[in-house]
């Protein structure tokens, strides 16, 4: 799902709690693989031979409690940083505590993500990825 940052308002009180006591989950970055921030895979060196590791716009985590009924997301961007938290049945608790962690680095979207899913979390993180200056992001999950 395509989605768009219409304003930003940063968050600079922002404090991650206990958040990283909880189950890690899952995480997304959004790297910029642009021609000036590309790793090349053959050897994983610049033009100069020298390693160069590409730019990371967003990082995005999501925990769990041990009972699995809340998840938790916390959000780290250029321009702000957020956290969130989802409980309940009957919807996805993941896109729903990204997107309160969104509100809370201070994105306004031009689609509300909580609640409905994968391609949402994506088209959100992308979104802000972009609004930060990346030129070609890249998403990379990793599930624990």
């Amino acid at each position: 799902m395509e989605n768009k940052v219409l304003e930003s308002k940063g968050n600079s009180s922002f404090d991650t709690g206990n958040y990283r006591d909880k189950m890690l989950v899952k995480a997304y970055h959004v790297i910029d693989l642009s021609d000036d921030t590309r790793v090349m895979y053959s050897d994983y060196s610049n033009k100069k031979g020298e390693y160069h590791e590409p730019a990371t716009y967003v990082d995005c985590r999501i925990y769990t409690s041990k009972n699995y009924q809340t998840k938790y997301a916390i959000i780290w961007t250029a321009k702000g940083d957020g956290k969130g938290k989802a409980g309940g049945y009957g919807y996805d608790k993941d896109s729903a505590s990204i997107g309160s962690a969104v509100r809370d680095a201070g994105y306004t979207l031009d689609k509300n993500i909580s609640g409905v899913g994968e391609d949402a979390i994506t088209g959100a993180l992308v979104a802000i990825a972009l609004y930060n200056g990346c030129k070609k992001p890249c998403i990379v999950r990793a599930f624990a």
